[in-house]
């Protein structure tokens, strides 16, 4: 069927859970635009104690998204939904 894929995928955890702040960052810009703060960070290796806070949310919530595979099989399937729309 055409219409029709199987993946086989595996998340190590414990890796995951290894990466540093600019390893998450850098994942991420790879796929996906970066937010300011977080392209300052990679830049100037730090960010001021007033952006410590949003920096941190930030990675988190990549860290959790590249470990994802509900959040994979999303970005996977947009470009096939947006052709089909």
């Amino acid at each position: 069927m055409s219409n029709h894929y199987h993946l086989v995928l595996k998340i190590d955890i414990e890796q995951q859970q290894k990466l540093t702040s600019k390893a998450v960052i850098s994942r991420w810009l790879q796929l996906f635009n970066g937010h300011p703060i977080a392209v300052d960070f990679l830049k100037e290796g730090q960010v001021g104690t007033d952006k410590q806070q949003a920096l941190s949310n930030l990675v988190k919530e990549w860290l959790q998204r590249l470990g994802s595979i509900s959040w994979f099989m999303r970005c996977l399937n947009e470009e096939i939904a947006r052709k089909a729309n």
